[in-house]
């Protein structure tokens, strides 16, 4: 039976929510007019989408996977059944005196989510649901552990859409008989290298189709590299260094310039 329920101002200003669709925001409102005293409901998504969201054409599950996600609903099972928590629901929703008391077990929130259950180890990345969901996974690590191609640490649009471009290449490799822990390892101490060394990264297509997962990322040779040895242009820092030459040749000759026009 649906309840009544307080909607506050600050609903409408919580910038994570914001992240949500607009059909999740929608539904976690929906949610806590179905839930228990407690904040409790089975998480029986067909059922949800009828009393919440009858007349949207949507994916109800991707939707509660969302806020989930995001940290505003927690999904845990209890003698097999599995159920949904609202978390801060008493925190926010002043239940009536004459309501039922929860007959919901809580969750016991020292234990993994299912949610959580459902992540890539150490990446926060949900586990693919696809019909090869083992290659997806072993591709979803490598592509976390890619240094970043952005400004300031953050990934941009055009890092995002090389990753559908790294994606079958990737795949070749590893149908073709190369073990993917010897791609993911290489990729891993290349991002050390790139972290330590301040080195730009190339893209990763490029790093893939060079079999640069075999390249030797010595940190210490690279920082010790005496200033202009640019003869090894094939390393994973060679093209930057080159630039970077060329950068302070400019410089130089517009400098000899200036000079020349002086006298």
């Amino acid at each position: 039976m649906a309840r009544a329920r307080n909607i506050k101002p600050a609903f409408f200003e919580n910038d994570i929510l914001a992240e949500c669709l607009p059909l999740s925001r929608l539904l976690f409102i929906g949610l806590w007019t179905i839930a228990d005293k407690a904040g409790r409901l089975e998480r029986r998504v067909k059922k949800i989408k009828a009393q919440v969201l009858p007349y949207d054409n949507c994916d109800c599950e991707k939707l509660l996977k969302q806020l989930e996600e995001k940290g505003f609903i927690l999904s845990y099972k209890v003698d097999e059944i599995v159920y949904i928590q609202i978390l801060n629901f008493d925190k926010h929703q002043n239940p009536h005196v004459k309501e039922s008391a929860s007959t919901i077990l809580a969750p016991d929130l020292n234990q993994t989510s299912m949610e959580e259950e459902c992540r890539i180890p150490d990446t926060g990345y949900r586990i693919p649901d696809t019909l090869n969901p083992i290659d997806d996974i072993w591709f979803e690590e490598f592509w976390v552990s890619y240094p970043d191609q952005g400004s300031n640490g953050k990934r941009g649009a055009a890092f995002k859409g090389a990753k559908s471009k790294a994606k079958p290449i990737y795949e070749k490799l590893v149908k073709e008989g190369l073990n993917h822990e010897t791609i993911n390892n290489g990729c891993k101490e290349y991002a050390k290298f790139v972290s330590s060394t301040g080195e730009r990264c190339c893209h990763a297509t490029t790093w893939l189709n060079q079999e640069r997962w075999s390249t030797d990322y010595n940190i210490s040779q690279a920082l010790n590299r005496p200033h202009g040895n640019y003869n090894n242009s094939n390393s994973p820092s060679g093209v930057a260094e080159i630039v970077d030459a060329a950068t302070r040749a400019k410089e130089e000759l517009h400098r000899r310039a200036q000079a020349d026009r002086a006298t």
